[in-house]
């Protein structure tokens, strides 16, 4: 499901997993334990601090909004 460990830090990497987890949590209503342990065995803190992040670029880069959004539709979670 994530991309292997050398693309880790490439930030649409990044901001792709955290679309990824703000699904899995808000839309699929799966517990953080369970999604970190999905996850590569993270920690829930881990996951909750991803979703955190998740917001706050959804709120302030409206590209990123707008290429979620498209996501949600495709998806048909909105």
């Amino acid at each position: 499901l994530f991309p292997s460990h050398d693309k880790v830090g490439k930030k649409e990497y990044v901001d792709a997993r955290r679309l990824v987890l703000y699904v899995l949590k808000r839309k699929l209503r799966l517990s953080l334990k369970k999604i970190g342990l999905q996850y590569g065995g993270r920690d829930h803190t881990t996951v909750s601090h991803a979703i955190k992040k998740f917001y706050d670029l959804y709120e302030t880069d409206l590209d990123y909004q707008k290429r979620c959004n498209e996501v949600f539709d495709i998806l048909d979670i909105n």
